[in-house]
């Protein structure tokens, strides 16, 4: 059912936040994402989420940003691949839709390699810089949703 592709955790970066401190923000997004996950990991995915999800909800409380709606773990149109965060609001001179695309890591270094790829810490397989893969992420979302591009 697409539906079920679509699903993603969704909420002001201020309920979120409070869903962090709470701590049944990661449960909700492994159930979302609707992968079986060891909670009480803090290794793999969950403890990506675990370790940045909070970080990035108070950085953009910190920026005055707690309003921000903020779709987390993100899947894209037609895909497998989901956005870590995808912050929607409006333009603050334009009062247009906004949107930024989040790709969060936990590498400690990563090192190019050429043909546009990078040896990140602690990871086997060559990885795409982060903003090479938040372009590949916006380039498809706009391919599906052309509505999201700007208006010229």
């Amino acid at each position: 059912m697409l539906g079920d592709r679509l699903r993603h955790v969704r909420g002001s970066a201020a309920e979120l936040l409070t869903k962090a401190e709470q701590g049944t923000l990661i449960e909700e997004v492994a159930t979302a994402v609707g992968g079986r996950y060891d909670l009480s990991s803090n290794r793999g995915e969950v403890g990506a989420w675990r370790n940045s999800l909070p970080v990035l909800l108070e950085v953009l409380r910190d920026a005055g940003l707690s309003h921000v709606e903020v779709l987390l773990e993100h899947r894209l149109p037609y895909s497998p691949k989901r956005v870590d965060a995808l912050l929607c609001g409006c333009h603050p001179e334009s009062g247009e839709s906004s949107y930024v695309l989040v790709e969060l890591k936990q590498w400690s270094r990563a090192d190019a390699v050429g043909d546009g790829l990078v040896r990140a810490s602690g990871l086997k397989k060559l990885q795409l810089p982060p903003v090479a893969q938040v372009r590949r992420y916006c380039q498809q979302l706009l391919d599906f949703t052309p509505s999201l591009a700007r208006r010229a």
